[in-house]
């Protein structure tokens, strides 16, 4: 399945195009306990494309209870809407893995992730390739989805390295410029 990710920097998007070429949209929906600007306008235009769907939280927690607030405040977003069925990601950039250790980082990812799911939201967790083996993977449910950053490759090296955890999206290309704004391109693979 072909699914775009898409932030506030994604404006004037072509939804028709998008609607022709692409199977969802997994849209921004907060940055740590921000919402994002765009994100209702996103959702909107996504609906009306009759898009599936899903969103992600770009964090800033250095703790475990800033995770779960990040967490609550994407929660008390979505109740006044349905499920997301592209699920709710916990995004994890360089600049925030590169300042925490393995066992903090895992904790946070943790604490936002087993927030979501008490709620009953499928919840995953997004890095590139460097961030997601940091993660200590051994200490996460077996459940847990990971959506892998590996822009430029053939292939996403991550779920070749990693048979046994469930990668569910590869992020193949960044900035791509084809819908009218810029969006980065995956692939989503099961259900």
């Amino acid at each position: 399945m072909k699914v775009i990710d898409i932030s506030d920097y994604s404006e004037n998007l072509d939804w028709n195009a998008i609607a022709q070429s692409e199977d969802g949209v997994i849209i921004k929906i907060s940055e740590g306990r921000t919402p994002a600007e765009l994100f209702d306008m996103h959702f909107s235009d996504a609906k009306a494309a009759e898009m599936q769907w899903g969103c992600y939280c770009l964090s800033h927690a250095h703790t475990t209870e800033r995770a779960t607030e990040e967490a609550d405040r994407v929660i008390e977003k979505l109740q006044s809407l349905e499920e997301p069925p592209l699920y709710i990601w916990f995004d994890i950039e360089p600049e925030l893995s590169d300042s925490l250790d393995a066992e903090d980082l895992t904790a946070i990812a943790s604490a936002f992730v087993s927030e979501c799911n008490s709620f009953g939201y499928q919840c995953g967790i997004y890095g590139n390739y460097s961030t997601l083996n940091k993660l200590n993977t051994n200490e996460l449910a077996d459940y847990v989805p990971y959506w892998c950053a590996e822009p430029g490759n053939s292939y996403c090296h991550f779920k070749d390295e990693n048979p046994g955890l469930n990668v569910k999206v590869w992020q193949y290309e960044f900035d791509n410029a084809d819908y009218g704004g810029p969006v980065d391109k995956n692939e989503w693979w099961g259900e």
